[in-house]
């Protein structure tokens, strides 16, 4: 009877840590996200102002700017899609501990699918049958249409594309 009550006593333990794991991974992305996105506006900005001036030599550190921020941007979308994978992988074992402890049943008295004690406040987190079943296939699943990781990773390639064809364009003017 200790052992149950010790086993149990771990996995609340385990389980408060896997829910400090996903908001650690959420929080941590959503800093990275602003700090690649704020450093490549600020890339833009710069090459921007220094794309008005008239001399060649500016023309080649302007392009040198936007390789940067191409690079940049580059790297953020590899951020996003790993900080992702890491997020869905905390999702994954906080799912794994809910199911030991029995948190996927159905509160008594209610009819609701969502009438459990598991924490699923995602859509996402909401299949936990699909998670705990295929693990691997959750976890490196690609970011869902519509979804706030799935419009930042256009944003890092939209940055990636000013960057690409601005640094284009002077190149034309410091070569052509």
């Amino acid at each position: 009877m200790v052992e149950e009550a010790d086993r149990r006593k771990e996995l609340l333990d385990l389980h408060k840590i896997a829910v400090e794991e996903i908001r650690f991974e959420v929080t941590l992305n959503w800093q990275r996200t602003q700090y690649y996105f704020t450093v490549n506006t600020a890339v833009i900005a710069v090459a921007a102002g220094l794309l008005k001036s008239d001399e060649r030599a500016a023309a080649g550190m302007v392009m040198a700017l936007f390789l940067v921020g191409c690079v940049l941007a580059y790297l953020a979308e590899r951020m996003i899609r790993q900080g992702h994978t890491y997020y869905r992988r905390a999702v994954f074992k906080k799912a794994l501990i809910e199911h030991l402890l029995g948190r996927f049943e159905i509160v008594e008295g209610f009819s609701h699918p969502a009438a459990s004690l598991a924490i699923a406040t995602t859509r996402g987190m909401a299949e936990a049958a699909k998670i705990l079943h295929d693990p691997d296939r959750y976890v490196n699943k690609a970011p869902t249409r519509g979804t706030v990781t799935h419009a930042l990773l256009w944003m890092a390639r939209i940055f990636m594309a000013i960057d690409a064809v601005a640094a284009t364009y002077a190149a034309f003017i410091t070569f052509g």
